[in-house]
């Protein structure tokens, strides 16, 4: 994926989050069900018009997981951004085949 998208999932992410963040207590979830909020702006963040929310949240939870065991002190959002264009390059590629 291109420089373009990676950037536009991170700013996704950080933007999310931020709402995410400013809801805290208010309501009942956590990130990666509050995210499929923006479903829309992740299929097109990680040009994938098939991404469900089920796979959005799929892939946020598994992509924490692998942050928190792998590099749990860089930045959350630069780790994910790169975790999901990675996963969503595989995916698209899998789907091609």
């Amino acid at each position: 994926m291109a420089l373009t998208v990676y950037n536009r999932i991170k700013s996704l992410i950080e933007e999310t989050n931020d709402a995410f963040s400013s809801c805290r207590g208010a309501i009942n979830t956590d990130y990666a069900e509050f995210a499929t909020m923006s479903l829309s702006d992740f299929k097109a963040a990680l040009e994938d018009p098939r991404l469900t929310s089920e796979s959005l949240v799929q892939m946020l939870r598994t992509g924490s997981i692998e942050h928190r065991s792998e590099d749990p002190e860089s930045c959350w959002a630069t780790f994910m951004a790169h975790y999901m264009a990675r996963t969503a390059n595989k995916n698209t590629e899998t789907q091609s085949l």
